[in-house]
């Protein structure tokens, strides 16, 4: 079902883990900066509170730097990795199952069978194995399943060997992805339910598991701190940031009703839930209301049929347990929701199938049975490699998606980069306007959900940037300094709409970049000369020039640009002194600049000093033969 993603290129996350990462990309070598520091800090280069409590899981970016090692910038090893992975997580799936359930004999509807066939078609998996950036997910689950396997064998035989391969599992896991430390509870409430309970034997084998685990906590605590660190106060990372208690905690439980739908009917997919996909919504409105009281209802029948060992209360409690993690209840997870989330409580919804299939085959209704496995095997399946398609990279996840998560912020903004993206390719004029319109298109609906969004933002200045619209691509760019001075990207981008300006003849427009430039960066040197030069050359407006280039030069007098087009126009305005006083002072600063020796001797010329004049123009013909063809 994943053989499909083997040609896909990276998409979405994958830059922060692999192709941006520094870390990763020096391959072995790297390997030390992984372990050492938040997964986050060799993408931006330095720890950013971003998520609560940040990020380690240094095992799977191992395996990408392994990977850099040997292959290069190569997806599809990654992808073949990824589905490889998941295909020994479902063998190692289908081992625990029949040990768990005792089920010596293989056959079609037995539960190992059925709930392995059901979990490894489950359509919600896609974004864990068709995404490279999920690795931390697979590897996590791989080793807790396995930990889960060989506690078994352990439980069963009395042999230590397979105690130890579960705690080497555990590790594993945990140093993949810290989620699967809900296995602490899954694995001894699993033997209760299903094995025959030896207390002794159980507490000895889960100890060492805690253990384990306390030592990866401590291990993370060293690295990244606590996980009450403070996250960003910005609202693509935290959705909650200006919702009511009512609003948090009624949007969470919509978001529980829409894992259930999608764990039953999995359609429509999207790999975006962030703002505003999801609603603020009241507690006290219907659906939250609802949802909280199923919840209620599910979670006191798990209680109930814990202590008379009922299968389905297992169920519950397997959801709930490997579910609360990503709930947004215990800590804030950074989003409102994500499909990959539900990657192992899809687990419990592949168990009720398999139960309830097995209860049919015993009432011999096998012609049932099988009509509905082979009705969701094949449903499932279809699904699941239709959606792989939407992962081929982030144009494509981008263009799919959005037609889902209309109300996302975040994927109209890479819709509308992806638009963009395809206009800056493009040579045909009307299909290059198109996409143009549809890249403006998203990125309006992107900052129409939220209007402090920058980055949309930035790209909108972009967009009419490439629009040849320079006037609102320069007034694009000022709301975002506004927002933040030191955003980078608008500062080289308002350069290169003066630039572009300037060489459209758009000189009224090549000015106003300059000057919010300079508004924003006022140390930035050499936007003062592009200014002080469309004013002087371009607009006529010498007087205006000379005051913009005379605090350019008061400010950084060495600066031989800056030092050429003033003492220009000095000159042009017969201030022929102040124009050899600048000029000379570039001689100091350089006494080799061939242009600046040359208009020394002009200057000396139009002052009646030939000779001298003349001796200046001789020496820079001497450094540069062609200025004496006027080139």
């Amino acid at each position: 079902m994943y053989a499909n993603t083997i040609p896909f290129d990276y998409a979405l996350d994958d830059k922060i883990v692999i192709i941006n990462n520094e870390f990763t990309k020096n391959g072995i070598s790297g390997i030390s900066d992984l372990v050492t520091n938040d997964s986050m800090v060799g993408f931006f280069g330095r720890k950013k509170n971003l998520v609560s409590g940040g990020r380690y899981r240094p095992l799977a970016l191992v395996t990408h730097a392994i990977e850099w090692e040997f292959f290069g910038r190569n997806p599809h090893i990654s992808h073949f990795f990824n589905a490889l992975l998941y295909g020994l997580t479902l063998l190692v799936l289908f081992n625990l199952l029949r040990l768990l359930f005792n089920e010596q004999k293989i056959e079609l509807f037995s539960i190992s069978v059925v709930a392995t066939l059901i979990y490894g078609a489950h359509p919600l998996h896609t974004e864990v194995v068709a995404n490279i950036k999920s690795r931390d997910e697979l590897l996590s689950i791989l080793f807790a399943f396995s930990a889960f396997w060989s506690f078994l064998e352990y439980y069963k035989l009395n042999d230590f060997k397979w105690l130890g391969a579960a705690i080497i599992a555990m590790g594993l896991s945990l140093f993949s992805k810290e989620s699967s430390i809900s296995f602490l509870a899954i694995i001894p409430l699993s033997v209760f339910f299903f094995l025959e309970l030896n207390w002794k034997k159980l507490i000895i084998g889960i100890a060492p598991l805690f253990v384990i685990s306390l030592l990866y906590l401590w291990v993370r605590q060293q690295v990244v701190g606590g996980f009450s660190a403070p996250i960003a106060n910005e609202l693509m990372n935290n959705p909650f940031l200006n919702a009511t208690a009512s609003q948090k905690f009624g949007s969470i439980f919509l978001t529980f009703l829409i894992y259930f739908k999608l764990l039953l009917f999995p359609h429509p997919l999207t790999h975006d839930y962030y703002p505003k996909q999801i609603p603020l919504v009241e507690l006290t409105s219907a659906l939250p209301l609802i949802s909280l009281l199923i919840n209620i209802a599910l979670i006191g029948f798990a209680i109930y049929g814990l202590f008379k060992k009922n299968k389905w209360a297992y169920l519950m409690i397997l959801y709930f347990a490997s579910f609360i993690l990503y709930a947004n209840i215990l800590f804030p997870i950074g989003t409102f929701m994500n499909e990959r989330f539900a990657y192992v409580s899809s687990l419990s919804i592949a168990l009720a199938i398999a139960f309830a299939l097995k209860y049919f085959k015993q009432k011999e209704k096998v012609t049932l049975a099988t009509a509905i496995l082979g009705f969701v095997l094949v449903g499932f399946s279809a699904k699941t490699i239709h959606r792989n398609y939407a992962w081929q990279n982030d144009e494509s996840l981008a263009l799919t998606d959005v037609k889902v998560s209309t109300q996302s912020a975040k994927v109209n903004m890479s819709a509308g980069l992806a638009c963009l993206e395809k206009a800056k390719a493009e040579n045909n004029s009307s299909k290059k306007k198109q996409y143009i319109l549809e890249a403006y298109n998203y990125l309006k609906a992107s900052l129409e959900i939220y209007p402090g969004y920058i980055q949309p933002m930035l790209l909108m200045g972009n967009t009419y940037s490439e629009a040849e619209d320079y006037k609102n691509a320069v007034l694009m760019y000022r709301n975002v300094l506004t927002i933040n001075p030191e955003y980078n990207h608008a500062i080289l981008n308002l350069e290169y709409v003066g630039d572009k300006a300037t060489e459209k003849g758009e000189f009224e427009n090549a000015a106003n970049a300059y000057e919010t430039l300079i508004e924003f960066k006022p140390t930035l040197i050499r936007a003062y000369g592009k200014l002080g030069e469309v004013y002087g050359k371009n607009l006529g407006n010498l007087q205006k020039a000379e005051a913009i280039l005379v605090q350019a030069y008061q400010m950084v007098p060495e600066n031989t640009d800056i030092i050429q087009k003033l003492g220009v126009v000095y000159a042009i305005q017969r201030k022929l002194s102040e124009a050899l006083e600048v000029f000379k002072q570039g001689e100091k600063v350089d006494p080799e600049n061939a242009r600046i020796l040359m208009n020394i001797g002009l200057t000396y010329n139009n002052l009646g000093q030939a000779e001298l004049g003349n001796q200046y123009l001789e020496k820079a013909f001497q450094i540069e033969p062609e200025l004496r063809n006027g080139k």
